[in-house]
């Protein structure tokens, strides 16, 4: 019976919901923002906020300096059973040139984020932006 206390003591353990952690440290890496063109170009062509399309796939405009290396872009996320936070790393190689480049980044989001209700697109600078909110019944 001298085993019961510890037993308990890991059972108890176990059950602790590790989801009242506090949220992870974001990182994201070389700097850059998100790119919004308001006023449509000569051919009707904008770059739009970041939206979620139908499909489950992140469409967001990144603007960053650079021009000498290769930049790519990773997702991140964070997890829990409301939300999901998802946000870009940029990686760029050490790139020094100063150019200013935009690319279009298409990211498919995986199951598990896409089964949260909220999934909010986190930004480097500034507040996170919304890119579906089933709970509220909207779905920006």
């Amino acid at each position: 019976m001298r085993l019961a206390p510890p037993l308990l003591a890991l059972l108890l353990l176990a059950g602790c919901d590790l989801l009242d952690r506090p949220p992870l440290e974001r990182t994201y890496g070389a700097p850059y923002d998100f790119f919004v063109e308001t006023a449509p170009g000569p051919n009707g062509e904008g770059s739009p906020a970041p939206f979620l399309s139908e499909d489950g796939v992140l469409h967001v405009t990144v603007r960053y300096t650079g021009g000498c290396a290769e930049h790519t872009f990773r997702l991140e996320t964070e997890l829990t059973d409301a939300v999901a936070t998802v946000w870009l790393v940029h990686e760029d190689d050490g790139d020094t040139c100063e150019a200013l480049l935009m690319n279009h980044l298409r990211i498919r989001l995986s199951n598990a984020v896409l089964a949260r209700p909220r999934i909010v697109l986190a930004a480097p600078a500034g507040e996170g932006i919304v890119l579906r909110d089933l709970a509220s019944g909207a779905s920006p």
